[in-house]
């Protein structure tokens, strides 16, 4: 058989003394979790703040990325010619009163029987031929020039056709056909 001993006064005394600082202990460090826990959660939100704030002003900034044709501002030249019926005939015919220019800033003329490009080119389809024709106002595409359609004649009794001529080579696709430095278009109805 097992002896039980009783305890003194002070082994009691000193037995609940440690279950009390063992208690107290425990709830300590049920106390201290409970903290480490929210403050888990609190720099876990502040940080998830902190990232979506830098995210929405990065891209706020930094705004979308745009694709330039040109690197730089540019300023080409190309020279055109117009011919119906064999004449040579200048478009525009002179520039509206008081107007150094006619078209766009980016793409104009200032009736010298050359196109002036100048600036930053962000795409290619805004210097294309045809976006030069309607700039300065001139009816253009592979089936007419101003009023003059295909199948029209001229003087000379032959169903006449707009043809292109671009550096020597006719080109097909005239009115999307990218203008560059020192080309020479003609046009011509015959």
């Amino acid at each position: 058989m097992e002896e039980v001993k009783e305890l003194s006064k002070h082994e009691l005394k000193e037995l609940r003394r440690k279950e009390k600082e063992e208690q107290i202990r425990l709830e300590e460090e049920k106390i201290k979790s409970k903290k480490t826990k929210k403050n888990v959660i609190k720099y876990s939100i502040i940080g998830l703040v902190v990232l979506l704030v830098f995210y929405f002003l990065f891209n706020l900034f930094s705004g979308p990325k745009v694709e330039f044709y040109t690197k730089e501002a540019i300023h080409w030249h190309a020279s055109y010619d117009v011919y119906i019926c064999g004449k040579k005939v200048q478009v525009p015919e002179n520039l509206p009163s008081g107007e150094h220019h006619l078209g766009l800033p980016l793409l104009h003329t200032h009736a010298d029987g050359l196109i002036h490009i100048e600036g930053k080119i962000y795409k290619k389809e805004d210097i294309t031929f045809g976006a030069y024709m309607d700039a300065i106002g001139v009816p253009f595409n592979t089936d007419m020039i101003m009023e003059y359609k295909n199948d029209g004649m001229c003087n000379d009794g032959k169903n006449n056709k707009v043809r292109v001529l671009i550096n020597g080579e006719e080109n097909v696709d005239p009115r999307n056909y990218v203008v560059r430095d020192k080309d020479r278009i003609e046009v011509r109805y015959e």
